[in-house]
């Protein structure tokens, strides 16, 4: 509960039933963002019911069913009070599947995901649907660029972050010297 997975690259995971991104059931309170998830056999975040007040923002899917939902029989699905924005799928996206989202009262909520062209990069292109699409989440889309955030990962103009430590950072730090 409160974890935290951001700017990740979870790719190629080539195996049978992969995922990218894997919520298990009954956990709650994580926040997922700016994460470009590629080439899973499977599904690129899945969020297992139970998956309450999760905050799944400004993640970029490719070549992978972008969500995923499993319950198990006998109990009730819900996402409930968990929040699925800004999120960029290359693929197909369908947010009345049962499959990929909890239904009904028990439902996430749902906004500014979409399809959209984006670079070699995964940075959204300048005529892309993602440009300018997204909603504002504090903490998450700070510092756009344009009339309102970029869906996805990447604000185009901005920041072409690469994952991993940043070791000059770390050696330089007081309490890890």
């Amino acid at each position: 509960e409160g974890s935290v997975l951001a700017y990740n690259w979870v790719h190629d995971n080539t195996g049978d039933h992969t995922m990218g991104i894997y919520l298990d059931n009954f956990c709650s309170h994580f926040v997922v963002h700016h994460n470009v998830v590629w080439n899973q056999t499977s599904t690129g975040i899945r969020l297992n019911s139970d998956a309450t007040d999760h905050l799944v923002a400004n993640n970029t899917v490719i070549q992978a069913t972008p969500f995923g939902v499993f319950t198990y029989a006998g109990r009730t699905p819900t996402q409930k009070g968990t929040r699925i924005i800004n999120n960029l799928v290359i693929g197909r996206l369908a947010p009345t599947d049962p499959h990929q989202f909890v239904q009904g009262d028990l439902a996430p909520f749902w906004a500014c995901n979409l399809t959209g062209a984006i670079d070699a990069r995964g940075v959204p292109t300048v005529d892309s649907t993602a440009v300018d699409a997204g909603m504002v989440e504090a903490g998450i889309t700070d510092g756009f660029i344009g009339a309102a955030p970029d869906v996805g990962a990447y604000e185009r103009g901005g920041d072409v972050w690469q994952p991993g430590a940043d070791w000059g950072e770390v050696a330089s730090h007081p309490d890890l010297r």
